[in-house]
């Protein structure tokens, strides 16, 4: 703290520049209602779109951490996400002029111990416009931290399913495993159960959350089912497995047992395999490709698929795919996900990679190799 007997309780444009010509740094700690701020993050409290553009112009650290609690820190971008009606100008403000959008608070108690993300905070607040924004700012969606897994975790244990779509959207992890003390060991999918949040569910299934993981007292999805899940979820999951199962996909042998015993289930598993065998058959519209083979085929065999327009288009409407395959339509789609993914990655890749073995190996070799490297992999060849 540079100066607690400085005041921003009434810090406007005027008390700025008096700080400045007292020489005082614009960066220095205040009190304001009781709390430690620099005259930044006393502006951005306010609510004063104009005051946090001067100061900001006048060489304020967007990015300094401020102890303005207890027991953490943080920078004016946390306190933008926390203050009530926030003007999200503010926070536009504060990212044009480079704030860090994944600076984590930090907790003094603990060693300064990295605390909460901007996003996590954002999705805390359940402001769809802030978690919008920050994303599409790059804020790294599966940050992990001890006191609150990540923003997935979160978002699934409230009834917040648009920001749950958003952060499926961009990228975040639906496998990923927490270590913090609420839901240490759990994925989100186990959150979201937990939760009765049965339209997070929903949307971790139908993007291909893993159900054979279990937690760390090792339960399975399905034993917590049994404990303390509504009906709906109940039936939701138990009809995932059995859609896994009329696919082929690998379930395990304790979820896959339970779920064969289930005489409610067989009219649906037939609804199932009949959907399949449709899928063996119809083929996607100007291709000789069949709906069955973005089932079955590897990640990187789709990926070539992806430099087919006519089967990107079979496959990137899911209300006209949804009314065709109900029940796969979104496995389908997902699949295709993975495989434009990889596309954009060994299309970034394949650069360096070509012009590392030209002349030492033939071309249909090299292609042969690309099989062989996984998403990560080709993540860093891609920078290379």
């Amino acid at each position: 703290m540079d100066n607690l007997t400085l005041d921003l309780n009434s810090v406007d444009h005027k008390t700025v520049e008096n700080f400045l010509n007292k020489g005082l740094d614009i960066d220095c700690c205040g009190i304001y209602k009781k709390l430690c701020h620099s005259p930044l993050m006393a502006a951005v409290k306010e609510n004063n779109v104009e005051l946090v553009k001067f100061i900001l112009s006048r060489g304020a650290d967007p990015n300094k951490l401020i102890p303005c609690h207890a027991t953490y820190a943080m920078t004016a971008l946390h306190a933008a996400i926390f203050t009530e009606n926030i003007d999200i100008k503010i926070i536009q403000y504060l990212l044009d002029y480079g704030v860090d959008v994944n600076y984590p608070a930090i907790d003094r108690e603990k060693g300064h111990e990295v605390y909460s993300s901007p996003l996590q905070y954002a999705v805390h607040s359940q402001d769809e416009k802030i978690v919008s924004l920050l994303l599409s700012k790059n804020a790294d969606v599966n940050f992990k931290s001890k006191n609150d897994g990540t923003a997935l975790h979160i978002a699934c244990s409230n009834e917040i399913s648009n920001i749950v779509r958003y952060l499926l959207e961009y990228g975040a992890d639906v496998d990923v495993v927490s270590d913090d003390n609420l839901t240490k060991g759990q994925t989100p999918l186990f959150v979201a159960i937990s939760w009765n949040q049965t339209e997070a569910v929903k949307l971790l299934l139908d993007n291909d959350a893993n159900i054979n993981i279990t937690n760390f007292n090792g339960k399975s999805v399905l034993k917590l089912l049994n404990e303390n899940t509504d009906e709906k979820i109940n039936v939701m999951v138990k009809q995932h497995v059995v859609k896994l199962m009329a696919a082929n996909y690998y379930v395990d042998t304790n979820i896959s047992q339970e779920v064969v015993n289930d005489n409610t289930l067989i009219d649906f598993h037939n609804i199932c395999i009949n959907e399949i065998d449709k899928m063996k058959r119809e083929k996607i519209y100007g291709t000789s490709v069949v709906y069955h083979h973005i089932m079955i085929k590897s990640i990187h065999k789709l990926s070539l698929f992806a430099k087919n327009e006519r089967i990107k288009s079979g496959l990137s409407d899911p209300v006209k795919l949804e009314n065709i395959f109900p029940h796969y339509a979104f496995i389908l789609i997902n699949r295709f996900k993975k495989g434009l993914e990889r596309r954009k990655l060994l299309d970034k890749a394949e650069k360096f990679i070509f012009d590392f073995f030209m002349n030492e190996l033939p071309n249909t070799f090299i292609r042969q190799l690309f099989f062989y490297f996984s998403n990560r992999d080709l993540e860093i060849l891609s920078i290379v």
